[in-house]
């Protein structure tokens, strides 16, 4: 359904263009009528319509200044006027139609669908738009810095199974079996790090929830991917079960 405003400050010019939607266009749901300029930015902003119909002169104001008002123009505009010399200027603002009164029911049942057709393009370009950026998302590699004492390396985060305190230090064991001290301590890394990934289970551990193979609920105690067994916070127990076993 097209949501349309008319925007004139003729009482009698408005109503004629409304009932040429209602007999011509059933696809469009008229929102409401604006009769001044000050009152269309007012209607524009709380209806929303994607298509707006602009008279040019009005008082205290013109539909140009009303556009240039708005600043950002979401919607379809169509000019509706008995002048023609403003056609160009119209053109310069994207107006999508210029109509000339009295409007014709051809004229407007054209203006409507290239609005229509304008609008269902910029959707599909917004799904499209939607479905590219998760895909680039998907496909991004996150890379962590490990400083070490000797070098700095970057580390996908699903990689690392689990971090482990030692000391100021940290240990940081990764899928490939391999083990890195890091220079920072671990409640740096539970700062940085995801908190919908990476759980801190005990003051010593912080693990990586994708790598949990086996939750031993009496025991308190997560047995990881690697082997690893490690112990839950007693304090925090129930918390943590609750939160990995749901």
């Amino acid at each position: 359904m097209l949501k349309a405003l008319i925007v004139d400050d003729e009482i009698k010019g408005a109503d004629t263009l409304r009932l040429m939607l209602k007999d011509n266009c059933p696809e469009v749901q008229l929102l409401g009528i604006a009769n001044s300029v000050d009152d269309a930015i007012s209607k524009i902003n709380n209806l929303q319509p994607n298509i707006v119909f602009l008279d040019i002169q009005m008082p205290f104001g013109d539909g140009f200044s009303l556009l240039d008002k708005i600043g950002n123009v979401n919607f379809e505009v169509v000019f509706t006027t008995a002048h023609n010399e403003y056609a160009v200027k119209a053109f310069k603002h994207n107006a999508i139609d210029y109509l000339l009164k009295p409007v014709k029911s051809a004229e407007l049942i054209r203006a409507v669908n290239k609005c229509r057709e304008k609008l269902s393009q910029s959707a599909q370009l917004h799904k499209l738009q939607n479905k590219l950026n998760f895909l680039k998302e998907a496909l991004v590699v996150h890379k962590i810095p490990i400083h070490t004492a000797t070098e700095t390396m970057l580390v996908d985060m699903e990689e690392i199974i689990r971090l482990e305190a030692d000391g100021n230090y940290t240990d940081i064991f990764l899928e490939s079996g391999r083990k890195l001290k890091s220079t920072k301590s671990l409640a740096d890394y539970e700062k940085s790090l995801p908190p919908d990934i990476f759980l801190r289970i005990h003051k010593k551990h912080l693990i990586n929830r994708t790598h949990v193979n086996t939750i031993k609920k009496g025991e308190g105690l997560i047995i990881m991917a690697d082997g690893s067994v490690l112990e839950i916070s007693r304090l925090k127990k129930a918390q943590i079960l609750s939160v990995l076993a749901g």
